[in-house]
C-alpha cells in the first residue's frame, strides 16, 4: 500500500547556524526510513506410533517511509512544502502434510508442538536464543512424539538516512515581516483523510497491525522531529497535530 501527500502552506523558521547574524533563506531536506524482516520455520514429527506430520511456515515483511521538505524565503515572500510516502509489503505461505491415522491424542500433541515452535520463534525474533531453544526442545516431552526435526530461522535489518542541504544569508534589517506559522484548513483536512484512507487500507491486508502502528508512528516522529528543528524558537503548531493525527491512525486501525 502507498500514501503521498503534499500539503501547503507548512511553516519554518528562520534559524541562525554557527553566526548569529545569518538566518537560513533556503533549505532541502530527505530521510529514509526502511526495515525487512524474514521469518521461515521448518518441523517433522514422527509419532511413536510411527505417523508423520512435516509442516513448513514463512513470513516476509518489509517497509520503507520516506520524508521530504524544502522552503524558501526572500525579503517579502516565503514558501514551503513537505509530504512523505509510505510503502509496506507482507507475504507469508503456510504447508503442512499429513502420514498416517491420527488419534486425537497425537493431534492434541501436534498442536502443542506447533504452538511451542510459535514461541521459539518470537523468542528468536527477540534476540533471547536460551528460551527459543528451551521451547523447541520441550517438544520431545510431549507423551505420543516419538521424534522431531526443526529448523528457525529469522533475519531483519534497518536503515536509516537523512540529508539537508541549506543556505544562508544576512538579513536586511528593513524586512519586518514573519512567516505564517498556522496550518491551513485545506492542509489539515487533506492529511486526516490521507491518514484515515492508510489505516483503511492496512485493516484490509495481511499485514500485522502492530507492524503497521510501529512503522506509521516512526514516520509521524520523523516529521514531527523536522518541524521541530525548523521552528526551535516559535511554538511549533505541527506538534500536536501531527500528535492528533497519529493517535486518529491507531483508533482508526484497531476500530
Amino acid at each position: 500500500m502507498e500514501l503521498n501527500f503534499i500539503p501547503n502552506n507548512l511553516p519554518f523558521q528562520e534559524q541562525s547556524r554557527g553566526d548569529q547574524n545569518l538566518i537560513k533563506t533556503q533549505s532541502a531536506s530527505a530521510g529514509r526510513i526502511a526495515q525487512s524482516e524474514s521469518k521461515k520455520t521448518e518441523l517433522k514429527l514422527t509419532t511413536k506410533e510411527g505417523d508423520i506430520v512435516t509442516l513448513r511456515a514463512a513470513s516476509a515483511y518489509d517497509s520503507e517511509m520516506t520524508t521530504y521538505s524544502a522552503f524558501k524565503k526572500t525579503n517579502d515572500s516565503a514558501a514551503s512544502m513537505a509530504g512523505f510516502s509510505a510503502n509496506i509489503n507482507y507475504s507469508s505461505s503456510y504447508e503442512i502434510s499429513l502420514e498416517g491415522d491420527f488419534s486425537k491424542e497425537e493431534l492434541r500433541d501436534i498442536n502443542k508442538a506447533i504452538s511451542k515452535l510459535e514461541k521459539s520463534m518470537k523468542h528468536l525474533s527477540r534476540g533471547n536464543m536460551d528460551k527459543a531453544v528451551d521451547n523447541a526442545v520441550s517438544i520431545s516431552g510431549l507423551d505420543t512424539i516419538g521424534g522431531f526435526e526443526a529448523n528457525l530461522r529469522y533475519s531483519a535489518t534497518k536503515q536509516y538516512d537523512y540529508i539537508e542541504k541549506s543556505t544562508f544569508q544576512r538579513p536586511d534589517t528593513s524586512d519586518k515581516s514573519k512567516a505564517d506559522t498556522k496550518i491551513s484548513d485545506n492542509s489539515k483536512s487533506l492529511l486526516q483523510r490521507l491518514t484515515d484512507e492508510l489505516a483503511d487500507t492496512a485493516k484490509n491486508t495481511e499485514v500485522p497491525k502492530d507492524n503497521v502502528l510501529s512503522t506509521i508512528n516512526r514516520l509521524f516522529e520523523d516529521m514531527k522531529a523536522q518541524m521541530e528543528e525548523r521552528n526551535k524558537e516559535n511554538k511549533n503548531p505541527w506538534d500536536n497535530f501531527l500528535d492528533n493525527l497519529k493517535n486518529r491512525f491507531e483508533k482508526r486501525l484497531f476500530s
